[in-house]
């Protein structure tokens, strides 16, 4: 199964791994489950920098070594069919990033691995 992992989850993962729950962190360690990243999720975390809220290096060094280390196969682009999905779903969610991820999920048919319990207002198949 393809799991595509929400910022926060990213973050945890690199940060305070203790915060993911247990469900999650067999998923996530299992060898079964390919773990992709999406570049909304990068872009997300690089706003969050430039504007004083999160404190991490964002250099390509300590990010794809971080993604290296937690097992990330690839980072998922943005594309067309992403944005078209995005504006089909419902705009339950605030952030842009999150409905992004949601239509990611969605139009991928990939697992949204998320602790934000919104995500199950969505056609969105949530573990957590």
């Amino acid at each position: 199964m393809t799991l595509l992992l929400d910022t926060h989850v990213l973050l945890w993962l690199i940060n305070s791994p203790e915060r993911i729950s247990d469900t999650a962190s067999r998923a996530l360690r299992s060898r079964e489950n390919e773990l992709v990243v999406s570049a909304a999720s990068l872009w997300e975390t690089a706003l969050k920098i430039e504007s004083g809220k999160l404190d991490v290096p964002m250099t390509s060094d300590y990010v794809d070594g971080h993604m290296s280390d937690i097992g990330i196969s690839r980072v998922l682009d943005i594309s067309p069919t992403h944005i078209y999905t995005m504006l089909s779903i419902p705009r339950i969610h605030s952030d842009p990033f999150d409905r992004l991820l949601a239509a990611q999920s969605i139009s991928e048919n990939m697992r949204l691995v998320t602790a934000d319990r919104i995500f199950k207002k969505y056609p969105v198949n949530v573990l957590w």
